[in-house]
This record gives structure tokens, sequence and C-alpha cells, in this order.
């Protein structure tokens, strides 16, 4: 019912299989959740849509990676080693992702016990229509569309997609694997509702 993509090479999948994914989300309801590394999803973003696809796996994606237009002035410093923490929207702050306890003061408490975070994925912006959850907690990482985006949704036809712009939540684990693999279940049943 989802598909999960951590830091993909698609240079190993079977031929076609960028167009089975495309169609499984926008024309069968399936999800998509795609999860940012260090080692190729600049890359990978950086290659841009292929111009005239109407069908590249890559639109997708609730968030889009402009060349030139994704870089804040300090994200060379950030980038090397800088805790930071995420800051969440209205609409993440209302998403049942972020709901580890329903008691709202301890669900806020444990909000603000994760553990920050070390790097993340520059985006340019969201893409018309995606929600944005959360967003870089410094405010100097920005760019003229506001703060990097960390974490993004989108349904896009019957499907659901989402955009996960960080590595290294495993270090929820820290708070208890509760808190960790109740966060992965909520947001794969969210992206898997389409089916």
């Amino acid at each position: 019912d989802c598909v999960v993509l951590y830091d993909p090479d698609p240079g190993r999948w079977p031929l076609g299989w960028g167009d089975l994914l495309y169609k499984f989300v926008a024309e069968r309801g399936g999800g998509l959740v795609f999860v940012a590394g260090a080692q190729r999803t600049a890359t990978l973003l950086d290659e841009g849509e292929a111009i005239g696809s109407k069908r590249d796996w890559r639109r997708l994606l609730p968030v889009v990676r402009e060349p030139g237009e994704y870089r804040a002035d300090l994200a060379g410093v950030l980038e090397r080693g800088a805790l930071w923490r995420f800051e969440l929207t209205q609409a993440g702050r209302e998403s049942e992702v972020f709901r580890f306890v329903e008691d709202a003061e301890r669900n806020a408490q444990t909000l603000r016990d994760l553990p920050g975070m070390y790097w993340h994925l520059p985006v340019t912006r969201e893409r018309p229509g995606a929600v944005v959850l959360a967003r870089h907690g410094d405010e100097r990482m920005r760019n003229r569309h506001g703060r990097h985006v960390i974490l993004a949704t989108q349904l896009f036809g019957p499907g659901r997609t989402w955009f996960v712009g960080v590595d290294s939540i495993y270090r929820w684990r820290y708070l208890g694997e509760e808190v960790y693999a109740g966060f992965w279940a909520r947001l794969l049943s969210s992206a898997a509702r389409g089916r």
C-alpha cells in the first residue's frame, strides 16, 4: 500500500520502475514516503524532472529543488555538524503524525524533548497544494520562499506522498521505541490510506 524510498539510487531500479511507481500513486492510490539522505538525494533532485515527461516519478514529491534557489547563506556552516531543531507549522501541530500521546501537555513535552538534527536536505519550496508540517528551526536557514521545508505531504491523484528532509529521525529512539516507531507507523498509515 505504500512505498518507502530512503536516499534511493534509481540507476539500480529495474527498467520502467519509475513509471510503475508513478502509476501506483497517481492512478492506484498508493502512498510514497521519500526520505532524503546525504549520499544520493541531492544529485537525484538536482538532475531535475525530465523535461516534457508528465510521468517522471519526482513529480510525485511534495517539494521541488531548483538549482541555485535552495541554499541559505549560512547553509554550509550549519551543515557541518551544528545541532538544530525543526519547528512545526500549524498543520504539523494539528497532525496525527506528531501525536505521540493523547494528553496535549505531555505531547507538547515530548515534542520539546525530541533530539535535534545535524543534517537536512535543503529544497527550494513546497509544491502548490502541498502541506508543510515542519520547517527548519533556525531562522537563518531560509530562501526567498521561507525557511527550509523539513516535512511535507500532498495528495497526488488518489495517492498521498510525503517528503522527509532529514535522515536522523532514528535519534528519537533515545526517548523510547514507542516515540520513534509510533511516528513512522502514523506517517506510513497516512501515506497508505488511498489504497
